[in-house]
């Protein structure tokens, strides 16, 4: 309510006015912070706006700064500021509601555990003899989430004989998965395909074993290679990956038996020339 609103008001009016503002949630205050050079004018002031005696009137202006008015509406608390401002009081409309309490500084979000990286690896060997029979394991380590697998693990037929393929652990734990081995149509590579059923395949260890004869004549390393060709996520993305082929070195020390040198040929014998 604009001060004009309050001209016609007699003094009983104005006193019924302000005791019922009382207690309202609109949250000013008016506090007085000094009545200036005119002291009488104000203790009047107190008197006309509040209905105090005059004793009480000068023991309110002698106690500024104080609150003499609350829980007033801004226009209300406008307007008695501005009946004591007119008399040479200083005065100052406060917002009484609490305070808003500092927002907590927020919390910084939970680091995002940390994903080991996904390696698919082949063995590596050492110490082989030509003729031996070795095991190699086509293992997966990291986190990972996989719909399908399409790869090839690519050998050297002359060095290497495959004697034998088998479903490793990992494979072997998803009851519905599709997983498909084959090694006969093409020497030299091995083709696994695996596709998950109701449950993503994941998990780490063995996806394929591997039983291969090494060439009698063996003597330098041997690399079986593992190359994925598809490895996806269930919502079709790629699943990164880093990818150790296997090697199989031979025993320390061998080499091929040298070659026997052959005999000199014997100079060819010019015959003499006749006297």
């Amino acid at each position: 309510m604009a001060p004009d609103d309050y001209s016609d008001l007699t003094r009983e009016e104005l006193l019924e006015r302000l005791k019922a503002l009382e207690g309202k949630p609109d949250a000013y205050s008016v506090e007085l912070v000094s009545c200036g050079e005119n002291r009488v004018a104000v203790i009047k002031v107190v008197n006309q706006l509040f209905g105090h005696a005059l004793k009480e009137a000068m023991d309110i202006v002698d106690s500024a700064p104080c609150i003499v008015a609350k829980d007033l509406t801004e226009a209300d608390a406008d307007w008695i500021c501005s009946m004591f401002n007119d008399a040479g009081a200083i005065t100052r409309k406060i917002g009484s509601a609490a305070p808003a309490a500092p927002a907590a500084p927020a919390e910084p979000a939970p680091a995002a555990p940390e994903t080991e990286p996904v390696i698919i690896a082949l063995s590596k060997l050492t110490g082989i003899e030509g003729g031996a029979s070795v095991n190699m394991v086509l293992t997966v380590a990291g986190d990972y989430k996989a719909n399908g697998l399409n790869a090839a693990i690519k050998y050297d037929p002359n060095v290497l004989t495959l004697k034998g393929v088998s479903v490793g652990k990992v494979l072997e734990s998803f009851d519905d998965a599709t997983v498909s081995l084959s090694y006969k149509s093409t020497p030299g590579t091995i083709r696994l395909i695996a596709m998950a059923g109701t449950e993503p395949i994941t998990g780490r260890g063995a996806l394929a074993k591997l039983e291969f004869e090494v060439a009698k004549n063996f003597y330098e390393a041997a690399f079986v290679t593992p190359e994925i060709r598809e490895f996806r996520a269930p919502n079709g993305a790629n699943i990164e990956h880093s990818v150790s082929e296997g090697v199989l070195i031979p025993v320390e020390g061998a080499a091929p038996a040298p070659e026997p040198e052959k005999p000199a040929e014997p100079a060819p014998v010019t015959p003499a020339e006749p006297a």
